[in-house]
């Protein structure tokens, strides 16, 4: 498998370019502009960690298992995922997509890291609760969490507090 995880802008010059067999768009409840394609999972939630705050939307854990389960994902395919920064809704889901293709979770947080490295921006905040609702579906009987719990010690001195708390979904590469 091939996988790309990009920002909203870059993705839409993929998606308008490049040959892919499935594309994941996980986007704001409110976004209005993102026209369906080909082969194409549109998913609306905000980059909160909760199930709501304020007039946010998190994820639900169904959003999650219908991306997870669609039928357009394949092992030998290319598959783009993106949200609006490319670095936590999106980095979470390309987590759980690998792990359900047989990749332990470290390994796919690694990989995940990889593309992004790959991408030229390796600053990655996967979303918590994807990841929580993902290592359910999984039945990964919380490695996943473990796993991801154990690279966000990591990011305490070298991501500044203000991305981890406050609006990812802003940022941009």
């Amino acid at each position: 498998m091939k996988m790309y995880i990009k920002s909203y802008n870059k993705a839409q010059d993929f998606l308008d370019n490049c040959e892919y067999d499935s594309a994941i768009s996980i986007i704001a409840p409110d976004n209005e502009e993102m026209k369906q394609r080909k082969n194409h999972l549109i998913v609306r939630f905000d980059d909160i960690e909760q199930d709501y705050y304020q007039d946010y939307v998190g994820p639900s854990k169904n959003q999650i298992e219908a991306i997870l389960s669609w039928d357009k994902l394949k092992n030998d395919g290319i598959i783009l995922v993106h949200c609006t920064a490319g670095k936590s809704r999106s980095v979470a889901v390309g987590i759980g997509i690998l792990c359900k293709f047989g990749l332990s979770p470290k390994d796919a947080l690694l990989r995940v890291i990889r593309i992004r490295e790959e991408e030229g921006n390796p600053l990655i905040v996967p979303n918590r609760l994807i990841i929580k609702y993902i290592d359910e579906i999984l039945d990964l009987n919380n490695e996943l969490i473990d796993v991801i719990d154990e690279f966000y010690k990591t990011l305490s001195d070298s991501v500044p507090l203000v991305l981890l708390r406050l609006g990812r979904h802003t940022i941009e590469d």
